[in-house]
């Protein structure tokens, strides 16, 4: 089948085999223009493919592959974009760590592209690990998922699965190489665009500490496998990029998993790699994946893949499975984020916990009626940041001249606190008599300090409970 990608002119000389990291038999052409010139046929592929497969790099130098939906491609800078959970740190972590990935497009099933192509795009990862709503709901609106953000089913829901939509960060990845393979099992040559290939061959890998055995039951593996439609085997190249190629039959045998591979594609030797196999339904509601690491070995015909690690699921296409499942498997992960140190999760504050329904439930509604009647106490009055309703708190200060001084025991986290910093327009009711000024967070300030200098009884409540003091001043009209 002829290459229906165009050759960007070589520039430099002499019979170069850009996949010889991978292979000696073949002799491949290879297009050293920008990625940005691509066709607009695999335009189309890199940004209508709904899931794609990430690969990345481990610090053993193994590869995981997985898959993940994709976002879009911009063709005017060469970049890719996706999403990931903070509840997946470690891979994060490891993309941090090291930045080089492959991003596969082999499946066209939900999405808007259409033919047999295999394209690898190999590039490098950029991502802030603080969560950016406005970043992120503009992704959303893509077509193609069965459920989102706006249609998860009710309040219950939407407060279940928003960790999942909303703790997650935007990955982009600038395209350094696009490999297209005119069909999908990488049959014919491939067009090679941006950056050469390397010409070295890709050596072979010291084995692990524990050996190159499996470790997880052979045969388990296979059936799971077997039964998934796309899988994949990655591997890191001689330039550090992750390679994949598909994986055809798959048979169990007692030293591992016998895969079936496009000829010539890895290179003769052992090495760790990931293996993966995944299907999904219309919208990404219904999904199957199973991820492993292990350790491969090839004469370059063959290829017995060794199961290390394994991970895998199942969720049936349905809403209410899809809702439940995906909200506790996320929140489990998140909690662990947190326990690991995730720099926009902070520790979990149990005191806040545990006093913000007692809060709300009973010391506000007593707090409002009795403000009216103690000096020490007023009610702040600010405008909702979401709802734009007036919201009502029981706060504790002390009037110095026309500046009203408080101390907000969990800081940025209560939530009047967060109302006061989209608008700092309030209102404060002191001895049943309203007045209008402007609340100013007063991050130099001394909390603890400050608590000497108001009521007494207040000040110890504060203290005790309190774990993100932070000092509020309101200047009043």
């Amino acid at each position: 089948m002829p290459v229906r990608y165009p050759v960007c002119s070589p520039t430099v000389g002499g019979d170069v085999a850009p996949l010889s990291a991978r292979c000696t038999r073949r002799r491949l052409p290879i297009a050293l223009c920008s990625v940005t010139t691509a066709t607009r046929e695999l335009d189309d592929i890199l940004d209508g493919d709904l899931t794609v497969a990430l690969a990345h790099v481990t610090p053993r130098q193994g590869v995981v592959v997985s898959a993940v939906n994709n976002f879009g491609w911009d063709s005017e800078t060469g970049t890719l974009t996706f999403t990931s959970n903070l509840a997946a740190f470690k891979k994060l972590r490891r993309l941090a760590d090291n930045p080089s990935v492959a991003v596969v497009f082999h499946a066209r099933e939900h999405g808007t592209a259409e033919g047999d192509d295999f394209v690898i795009a190999q590039g490098d990862a950029t991502f802030s690990w603080h969560p950016d709503r406005s970043e992120l709901e503009p992704l959303f609106e893509r077509p193609g998922l069965a459920l989102g953000p706006g249609t998860l089913g009710g309040p219950f829901w939407n407060w279940w699965d928003g960790p999942f939509w909303w703790d997650r960060v935007v990955v982009r990845v600038r395209v350094q190489r696009i490999l297209a393979f005119a069909d999908r099992e990488c049959t014919d040559m491939p067009t090679v665009i941006g950056r050469p290939e390397p010409t070295e061959l890709t050596p072979s890998q010291v084995p692990p500490e524990k050996g190159v055995v499996p470790r997880i039951d052979v045969a388990k593996a296979t059936r799971t496998l077997s039964g998934l439609p796309h899988r994949l085997l990655g591997w890191v190249g001689a330039d550090g990029y992750p390679v994949v190629a598909p994986v055809g039959k798959v048979e169990d045998s007692p030293a591992g998993i016998r895969v079936a591979l496009p000829n010539g594609l890895l290179p003769a030797g052992a090495r760790r790699a990931g293996l993966t196999g995944h299907a999904f339904t219309e919208g990404n509601l219904g999904a199957s994946q199973i991820v492993m690491t292990g350790w491969v070995e090839s004469d370059g015909d063959t290829a017995l893949y060794a199961p290390h690690t394994r991970q895998s699921y199942s969720i049936p296409a349905s809403k209410l499975a899809w809702r439940a499942g995906v909200g506790t498997v996320d929140r489990i992960g998140l909690v662990r984020a947190r326990r690991a140190g995730v720099p926009s999760l902070p520790p979990l504050d149990i005191r806040h916990r545990v006093s913000t329904p007692v809060q709300r439930r009973v010391a506000n509604p007593i707090g409002r009626r009795v403000a009216r009647l103690m000096s020490s106490q007023a009610v702040l009055e600010t405008t909702g940041r979401k709802s734009g309703l007036p919201r009502q708190t029981p706060v504790g200060g002390r009037l110095v001249g026309s500046t009203y001084w408080m101390v907000s025991e969990f800081g940025r986290k209560s939530q009047y606190v967060q109302n006061l910093i989209a608008d700092s327009n309030v209102r404060l009711q002191l001895r049943g008599v309203w007045r209008t000024g402007t609340a100013v967070i007063v991050d130099g300030d001394d909390p603890r300090e400050r608590l000497r200098e108001l009521p007494r009884l207040n000040s110890a409540v504060v203290g005790i409970i309190g774990s993100n003091l932070l000092t509020v001043r309101i200047d009043l009209d």
